[in-house]
Formats: structure tokens, C-alpha cells, sequence
């Protein structure tokens, strides 16, 4: 009975110590997030941060990519570049070499921070990836009879 007894006190204690640091848990969840609202808050998103921006065109990246001069683009843009020339278009140097590398880390805290500004805008559309554009025809037959062809 005693051993019981025992058992039962320790039982007793592990809970409330367990209730202790669920308590504790959520209530440094609560300041996490209370502490990301004021950052938010505080964050100016009426301007792109000039570490989201193309270097050539300053607009915001969306598939940003380093070339080997160091600086980072929009892909699509230096692509176009590097078919005409083989220099860095910032600073006019011949480039080592023509290739890039994803900047996948860059772009994840882009979409991040566009989804921040989407939230304190109050907007629901945060998608900013490219989006897919795809050609079609579309064949309508008359009541007459003739097909006409909607591009």
C-alpha cells in the first residue's frame, strides 16, 4: 500500500510538472508569436528589400539566380543577357564563365516575406510564381453550320 501510496504521489508530480512545462511551452509560444506580429508590424513593406531585387532591373526576383560576377538576377533576364554577350552587364568585365546557380535559399526568403506583406496588407494572393501561359484555339460551329476559330 505504502509502495502504492508512493507510486501515486510520483505520479502527482510528474503531471504537474508536465503541466508545468506545457504551460511554460505555450506561453513562449504565445510571445513567439506576439514577438513575429510586432516584427511584422514594424517591417516597412511599401519598398522590395534591395537584397530581393534583380541587380540589373531592381525588380523583385522571383527565380533569382548568382552569375559568376557575383551578383544576382532575375533568371530569365540574364539568360537573355548571356545569349547577346559574355560580360557581366553591371560592370562590363568579361565574365569566367556564362553559367549561374539557383539561389534557392533567396528566393524561399522571398516567398516568405511576400507572404508576410500579403498578410499585412490584408491580401490573399501571395503566388507569385511565374505562371504558366499555354496557346489555344478554340473551334465554335454555327448554327449555320460554319466553324468559326477563337484564338
Amino acid at each position: 500500500n505504502e509502495e502504492n501510496e508512493d507510486e501515486d504521489e510520483e505520479n502527482e508530480e510528474n503531471e504537474k510538472d508536465q503541466m508545468g512545462k506545457d504551460a511554460k511551452s505555450t506561453e513562449k509560444d504565445k510571445k513567439d508569436l506576439e514577438e513575429e506580429k510586432e516584427d511584422d508590424e514594424k517591417e516597412d513593406f511599401s519598398e522590395i528589400p534591395n537584397k530581393f531585387q534583380c541587380a540589373l532591373t531592381h525588380q523583385l526576383l522571383k527565380d533569382p539566380v548568382v552569375l559568376s560576377d557575383g551578383y544576382v538576377y532575375e533568371k530569365e533576364i540574364i539568360e537573355k543577357w548571356l545569349e547577346r554577350q559574355q560580360t557581366s552587364p553591371l560592370i562590363g568585365t568579361k565574365l569566367d564563365n556564362s553559367e549561374f546557380k539557383p539561389m534557392d535559399e533567396l528566393k524561399q526568403n522571398i516567398n516568405r516575406w511576400l507572404k508576410r506583406k500579403a498578410k499585412w496588407e490584408g491580401s490573399q494572393e501571395v503566388d507569385f510564381e511565374p505562371k504558366q501561359t499555354t496557346d489555344m484555339q478554340i473551334f465554335v460551329k454555327t448554327l449555320t453550320g460554319k466553324t468559326i476559330t477563337l484564338e
